[in-house]
């Protein structure tokens, strides 16, 4: 009798204890936090998920006030994720093992691959690797079968947690995720907890926590569902019966931002089944929302099953936001009021909230699933200005921040980053996804300093958060250069188009299609181009506002104002029209001077002799335009109106070369007076189109296709027999003659690549006067002084001279020599195929082109 009332009373004893751990499981907590994040599925009657939710759809209640929120989901695309599962594994966590090695089959997919990398540890009297960050879920899943549960009762968790932080660290180019699984508490750690923390907000990386109970988990492996549901914190359960687990829990993520949110892990399930049934008894009105509370919420998509479809019920979301000084533990559990109010500024780690679904037997695996679901949803923050959020881009050494003044409308953007250059790129980004065609445009002064003297700041439009992404920026850099930068393909090398403009200045860049194109506008001057060019990217970009301090070891400040952004959405290609850009650059400056800009394609300018005016064709007709811009008018060509992109004025001024296809719908040349009037037929056979004129006007230089193959002649003004002077197998085109008379320059193809060559005015002594591999070359004019010659290049993969291709314009000595370019556009035909010096050689016109929305 003595033996047994001892054993009742060690029983008693080993009860109280249980029923201690159990109840200290069970912490409520009020918390203050500027972002919860919450995983939500809804289905329709047949229980299949809906997805295309948009914010309208739901209505997130804050202790009963509708709050603003934006809606994610998996296709919203985000940054690749490094993750790494942090697993206790000391003896006493035997059965929750058993719960945690099925979540590897769930990882799989939603992690690895392109999605990014998973990596496994354990931790007991020593931290173990399983497997480094992987994307081969064969592996992974491997590694999850290795855990095993050791015989001590230690757990390290802190120095598990900074060794896995150590690790992501070291990955820049990811989304940097830890999700720790164990209990609350820490077992013999070596690491500081400060260290951790520090650690941890240095490298950004996201701390989810599993937390479980090692005694509660034994002793409750075949709990029954029925019933009010015992509740722990982060616990998965699941309201009404047509929703469904899956790895389309995370298809929609309802984000409330800002307020007061206050949990209570005691909260009734009674709650939400009253919520539940009012919601399917309700009114059709009470039907057409969804509603969620930080509480609990019930609702369904508007017109999906008899009674209002599927519903979602998150009984509680459970949260606290820098929570690792304020908790009883560091990386779970529920912190008391008590510990935050003596910690009013914690450090700012962000703890997402998850949202309660269903109560089971294996209530850990579904609330794992739950964890690692919602890391597809995006880590964002609260709305900035025009701006859905901003991160770390690739290698940065200090994590980067921004300030927004809704009064001034300014960002106070302060990053670090390596650079913004080569093969990767590391800076802060303030940044919006957008769909097809946007525009962007800022001021930018830099606050401070700085450390390097090409440090970067800018709009940037960019396919995707990785540091190799393809993008272009306007940068705005440390000493004053301003630069349109690019990458054309993931991890390839970036190029940049220079202006010799300086700050201050307004920065536009565009995206038309795949065209990208930056201006720059002096304070109250009109914009004036800087560069154009294709960069192949996805129909959803991110753009945004990017600073880089060009030394991971500092931290640089810019200052971003009069942001606008117009998002202008995807356009068919069938609803784009030309746009035409009329244009003059400095061959000594760059600077390029719009002229006429409009919706309507025009082509080829001629500069008048007299510098006062430009020709160019449009339409069949020839239009005269002052050099400063106007209005055009149109010169009378008579009955020749369906004149192309050759024409030319005289060297005294007073005629004009045409070629036209009025006649027989092939091109011939006709001379007429420069005011207009009737054209006189020059050339009797066709097709021929005019090039040049000699310097005393007497002869005129064309190419002519005679028997299928085209060449270069000539013909005196007044008429009479053409003369062949090339006979070379191969395309010679675009004759100019220098202005000595001495030369003809021409480009050929009889090398295999169109290259720009030169002979005498004879036809002799034919020779390559520009050779090299990079480009194909057309249409050398020479300037009037005799110095130099302009010309078209295309990618040396373009066959012929087609519109609507990225080309440069290129200056080099008359007498050959290294070319530099002068001018990167979008154009091709009609950008410069005719003589367009100013009369001074200081000035090129040409016309680039954009493909726009209706």
């Amino acid at each position: 009798m003595l033996v047994g009332n001892r054993m009742n009373r060690l029983a008693f004893f080993l009860a109280l204890v249980v029923a201690l751990v159990l109840a200290g499981q069970e912490s409520h907590f009020d918390a203050r936090a500027r972002l919860v994040l919450v995983p939500v599925t809804v289905t329709d009657g047949k229980g299949r998920n809906v997805d295309g939710l948009e914010a309208s759809d739901f209505l997130v209640l804050d202790n009963g006030h509708p709050r603003r929120l934006l809606v994610d989901s998996t296709a919203t695309g985000v940054a690749p994720i490094a993750l790494m599962i942090a697993v206790q594994a000391p003896g006493i966590s035997s059965a929750a093992l058993e719960k945690v090695r099925k979540t590897g089959a769930v990882v799989q997919p939603l992690i690895t691959g392109e999605r990014g990398c998973a990596g496994l540890l354990s931790f007991a009297g020593r931290v173990a690797w399983l497997e480094d960050c992987t994307n081969d879920p064969g592996r992974l899943a491997a590694s999850f079968g290795r855990l095993e549960a050791g015989e001590e009762r230690t757990a390290r968790m802190r120095d598990a947690v900074y060794e896995a932080i150590r690790r992501l660290r070291a990955m820049p180019n990811r989304r940097r995720v830890l999700l720790l699984i164990s209990e609350s508490r820490d077992r013999g750690s070596e690491t500081d907890l400060d260290a951790v923390v520090a650690a941890g907000q240095a490298a950004g990386v996201t701390i989810y926590a599993a937390t479980y109970s090692a005694f509660k988990t034994a002793f409750t492996t075949k709990s029954s569902a029925k019933g009010r549901p015992a509740q722990e914190s982060g616990s998965a359960y699941r309201a009404g019966r047509h929703n469904r687990w899956g790895t389309a829990l995370a298809n929609q993520s309802a984000v409330a931002a800002t307020g007061t949110t206050r949990g209570s892990a005691g909260r009734d399930w009674r709650t939400c089944k009253a919520q539940h049934a009012e919601f399917r008894e309700g009114s059709a009105g009470s039907r057409r929302r969804n509603h969620l509370s930080v509480h609990a919420a019930a609702g369904a998509r508007r017109g999906y099953g008899k009674a209002g479809g599927g519903v979602a019920c998150a009984v509680r979301v459970e949260l606290f936001t820098g929570g690792l000084r304020a908790g009883i533990s560091p990386f779970g559990g529920a912190p008391s009021a008590e510990a935050g109010r003596k910690n009013p500024e914690p450090p700012r780690i962000p703890v997402h909230a998850v949202a309660a679904w269903r109560y089971t037997a294996k209530r850990l695996m579904y609330r794992l699933i739950a964890l690692t679901t919602i890391l597809l949803a995006p880590a964002r923050a609260e709305k900035t200005g025009l701006f859905e959020a901003s991160a770390d881009v690739g290698n940065t050494g200090i994590r980067g921040s921004v300030q927004y003044d809704a009064r001034s409308g300014t960002y106070r953007v302060t990053g670090s980053g390596r650079n913004m250059w080569a093969e990767e790129d590391g800076f802060h980004f303030v940044y919006s996804k957008v769909r097809g065609d946007v525009s962007l445009t800022t001021t930018f002064e830099w606050a401070g300093e700085g450390t390097h003297a090409h440090r970067k700041g800018g709009p940037i439009f960019r396919a995707t958060l990785d540091a190799d992404s393809p993008y272009a920026d306007f940068a705005f850099h440390g000493d004053g250069l301003l630069a349109l930068q690019y990458r054309k393909v993931k991890g390839g090398p970036t190029a940049e188009v220079r202006t010799k403009l300086t700050p201050p200045v307004v920065a536009r860049l565009e995206r038309h299609g795949n065209v990208i194109s930056a201006e720059a506008a002096r304070p109250g001057q009109p914009f004036e181009p800087i560069g154009a060019l294709t960069v192949e990217m996805p129909e959803s970009i991110y753009a945004g506002l990017a600073l880089s301090s060009h030394d991971n070891a500092a931290a640089t400040t810019g200052i971003f104002s009069k942001v606008e952004m117009d998002a202008r959405g995807v356009v068919p290609d069938k609803e784009r029209v030309a746009e035409s850009t009329l244009e003059t650059i400095d061959i000594d400056t760059g600077e390029r001077h719009i002229v006429r800009r409009a919706r309507e394609h025009f082509e080829a300018p001629n500069w008048s002799r007299d510098g006062l005016y430009l020709l160019y064709n449009s339409g069949g007709r020839i239009y005269r335009l002052p050099a400063a811009g106007g209005e055009p008018k149109a010169i009378d060509t008579g009955e020749r109106t369906r004149c192309n992109n050759d024409h030319g004025i005289s060297p005294d001024g007073k005629w004009l070369a045409i070629s036209d296809g009025s006649a027989n719908r092939q091109s011939q040349v006709y001379i007429l007076p420069i005011d207009g009037g009737v054209p006189r037929l020059l050339t009797s056979k066709f097709p021929s189109y005019w090039h040049g004129w000699s310097p005393d006007g007497g002869t005129v230089a064309y190419c002519a296709s005679r028997n299928g193959e085209f060449d270069i002649y000539t013909m005196a003004v007044e008429g009479g027999e053409e003369k062949r002077l090339t006979d070379s197998p191969g395309l010679d085109d675009g004759p100019d003659y220098s202005p000595d008379g001495e030369y003809i320059y021409f480009n050929s193809a009889r090398s295999g690549l169109m290259r720009i060559w030169r002979m005498k005015a004879d036809g002799s002594g034919q020779q390559m006067l520009i050779p090299g591999e990079d480009s194909a070359d057309w249409f050398a004019h020479p300037s009037p002084d005799g110095k130099w010659i302009v010309y078209v290049s295309f990618e040396k993969t373009v066959s012929g001279h087609p519109p609507n291709k990225d080309v440069t314009l290129r200056l080099a000595p008359a007498g050959g020599g290294k070319p530099r370019i002068i001018a990167t556009l979008f154009g091709g035909q009609g950008t410069m195929n005719v003589p367009s010096w100013s009369p001074d050689s200081r000035r090129v016109a040409f016309v680039s082109y954009r493909l726009v929305g209706k």
